[in-house]
């Protein structure tokens, strides 16, 4: 199998590459009309259709591949109607309908699973399941090496009705503008998982020592840790839920010198619930599944919040003939994640089927309680779970939410600019940018225990948060905040004499708390838990779109040369050759992404994932470039400590969040146009466009939970992911007349 790196290498030792393709259709027309001097409306539809095969990991039925559909469906008609030079009105109404499906292809293997008697999970639909490869045994542990199988199929399409009217009104030096906003989201999806197999560093470990053991190693024993039925639901889920929203602004010409923008909006976003009222929340109080609109609880179970109110203003102010400086402060509310179970709560028992599962450690279970033969038997979908117990509890991923802790986010905005103009043409601008994020999406893992009880023997299932449930215990509230601060500066020269530019440079820094939400980032580890559950300033970091400097400049320059043009100004044949050349460019420079760093050993406290210690004065970076980035010298696998029984318990690593950064990025795009005028109606257009034409490489992180990023492993530091070309050049012909 291994056909890719160093002999006896364990990780980053398969290579295949497979073939690509999309196939693509789209469509618009347009149609607009002039009813009379004061109406005219306009008429769009659009029609994309993409699929895009996505060949698994490895070729065949095991690779857990798919298609990736891209359909969409989007039509807006819009009424502009002007009652008197002052007063105009627009009316618009737009519908779009999204289809992202994937069609996975483990259908396929299921008659593999029968012949080698793989327990199959018996539902509704049957695949091959997913094999994954963690440390932990734990479902969002690290992992350790690529897995194989899955490909379920996840139906999704979304439906938006969008109703828009704004008025505006000028009197005088006042240019008022009001409008209302209404939009009804619908969303149905239907997933057919196929299951997980779930193999730990159990089985193969020694209970002498706390880090031994592989993946696997259990694997080829036959023994997983845990078997998850994953997601697959029993019947559609139809997501529905309401938008409106109203504003009021007055942009106010106080003196010539002198502008106010003065506003305020209301924002309303109705909680989501479900059309048929399927499935349910988690409580941890109640340590049961509630249902919508039962025992006392709305259809939406979760507590709505009405209080989105936000007030706008802006200010620009002319100091002299060319100086100029703008300041600005908003409040802008957002829709909260829509997630998996959180909001789409359909993808919760009763409507997913539930399997008992043992709960399976290193240091407490010596005889394996089932096997990749054993067969699989979902039980009654009660959401009292009455059927399942500290010591037969289901193995199911809970994403809940605090029922009364799920407002709509906000973000604060404000910022200063002062322009400065240089002569007619050229334009300098040096600015500062301030957001702050309050009431973000934050997910915490109620399925850890606190250290303490790995310490006194109480880290076990029965102390769990949630224990007749065998799985991480996230909950979501609105308790996470982030800051956003920048400066920039922008040297712009407009057209003229042939020539424009436009520079930007930008410093800037992200900061969260409390993690980066719902939101799964790879830099994460693809998991939006935290480290530990009981001392959440762990998740407090630079934010994972954390970009510390950026520099883009654009630019396009006529050649002087040619009719009209300071050199060789004749036309005829002369022209044609040498006239009419454009030279285009666009080049980028930004700063590395920030990164988790992971070890492989964790807790027994039920986490999913663990970071190394630090070694004090020793710089993380090898400078050695992709085949060694990070310095592994920098970092140790934490140390053990005694329990009262005198067993080692492995402590949680000192690292912070984000503590590692990837690699920026360098390119440069240019492009060649040659425009020859033919008659005075028609002209040719010959372009040459080169992306990347330095060739210069991007290289990106690893998921944290993966080898490249996890010390001890032999691949760890090294660069796995980059783009996969280099420079391309394309040349066209255009005509146009």
């Amino acid at each position: 199998m291994p056909n890719f790196g160093a002999p006896g290498a364990i990780a980053r030792n398969f290579f295949a590459a497979q073939r690509q393709q999309l196939d693509g259709d789209q469509a618009d027309l347009r149609l607009d009309q002039r009813i009379s001097q004061s109406n005219s409306i306009f008429a769009r539809f659009s029609l994309s259709n993409v699929v895009i095969p996505n060949v698994g990991i490895f070729p065949g039925v095991l690779g857990g591949g798919n298609t990736q559909l891209q359909y969409g469906r989007h039509g807006v008609i819009s009424d502009t109607h002007i009652f008197s030079p002052s007063v105009i009105n627009e009316f618009r109404f737009g519908f779009t309908r999204a289809n992202g499906s994937r069609i996975g292809d483990g259908r396929a293997g299921a008659d593999l699973g029968k012949q080698i008697n793989l327990g199959l999970f018996p539902t509704l639909v049957q695949g091959f399941p997913s094999m994954t490869f963690s440390p932990t045994g734990q479902i969002s542990g690290q992992t350790s090496f690529s897995g194989f199988g899955g490909g379920a199929t996840n139906l999704n399409i979304e439906r938006v009705f969008h109703w828009v009217d704004n008025i505006t009104i000028i009197r005088g030096n006042h240019a008022i503008k009001a409008g209302a906003d209404v939009r009804r989201n619908h969303f149905d999806n239907l997933i057919g998982g196929f299951g997980t197999y779930i193999f730990g560093s159990i089985f193969s470990s020694s209970s002498n020592d706390a880090g031994s053991g592989n993946p696997w190693a259990d694997f080829l024993m036959g023994f997983p840790a845990l078997r998850n039925p994953s997601t697959s639901m029993l019947e559609w889920g139809r997501q529905r839920s309401i938008y409106a929203g109203a504003f009021v602004q007055d942009d106010w010409k106080i003196t010539r010198r002198l502008s106010l923008n003065l506003g305020a909006r209301y924002d309303l976003y109705t909680q989501p619930v479900d059309e048929n009222d399927l499935g349910g929340l988690y409580s941890f109080p109640l340590q049961r599944f509630v249902l919508p609109g039962k025992d006392g609880y709305s259809r939406a179970i979760v507590r709505g919040y009405h209080k989105n109110f936000s007030p706008r203003v802006g200010l620009a102010y002319q100091l002299s003939k060319r100086l100029v400086m703008r300041t600005g402060y908003g409040i802008f509310y957002g829709l909260r994640d829509q997630n998996d179970q959180t909001t789409i709560f359909s993808e919760n028992i009763p409507n997913v089927p539930t399997l008992v599962n043992p709960t399976i450690t290193a240091a407490g279970t010596v005889t394996p309680p089932i096997s990749v033969n054993s067969p699989i038997a979902f039980t009654l979908q009660d959401p009292t779970l009455s059927a399942f117990s500290a010591q037969r509890p289901a193995a199911f991923t809970i994403q809940t939410v605090n029922f009364d802790n799920v407002p709509f986010p906000y973000l604060q905005q404000w910022n200063y600019s002062l322009q400065y103009e240089i002569g007619a043409s050229w334009l300098v601008e040096a600015a500062y940018s301030g957001a702050k994020g309050t009431h973000l999406g934050a997910r915490n893992n109620l399925g850890q225990v606190p250290f303490e009880f790995a310490l006194d023997g109480r880290n076990t299932q029965a102390f769990r948060p949630a224990p007749k449930i065998n799985g991480t215990g996230g909950i979501s509230a609105g308790d996470a905040n982030n800051k956003y601060q920048s400066v920039s500066f922008k040297l712009e020269k407009r057209y003229s004499k042939g020539f424009n530019l436009l520079v930007n440079y930008t410093i800037s820094k992200n900061l969260e708390t409390n993690g980066s939400g719902d939101s799964s980032y790879a830099q994460n580890g693809n998991t939006s838990l935290g480290l530990y559950a009981y001392d959440r300033s762990r998740d407090n970091g630079p934010a994972p779109l954390d970009i510390p400097q950026r520099f883009v400049a654009s630019y396009a320059y006529e050649l002087p040369f040619g009719k009209g043009k300071a050199m060789l100004n004749s036309g005829g044949l002369v022209d044609k050759f040498v006239g009419g050349w454009q030279v285009n460019g666009i080049t980028t420079l930004r700063g590395g992404f920030p990164t988790d760093i992971r070890v492989s050993v964790v807790p027994p406290t039920f986490a999913t994932f663990n970071v190394p210690d630090r070694v004090a004065g020793v710089d993380m970076y090898a400078h050695q470039g992709v085949d060694q980035y990070f310095n592994p010298a920098a970092f140790r696998v934490p140390g053990t400590v005694l329990s009262r029984s005198g067993a080692a318990i492995q402590l949680f690593g000192d690292s912070a969040r984000h503590v590692g950064r990837g690699p920026g990025s360098v390119n440069s795009d240019l492009s060649i146009f040659k425009n020859t005028q033919i008659t005075e109606r028609t002209m040719l257009q010959f372009r040459t466009e080169m992306f990347n034409v330095t060739n210069t490489p991007t290289f990106f992180l690893a998921s944290a939970s993966t080898a490249p990023l996890t010390v001890g492993s032999q691949a760890f530091g090294k660069l796995t992911n980059g783009t996969a070309v280099g420079r391309q050049i394309q040349f066209g012909l255009k005509f146009i007349f």
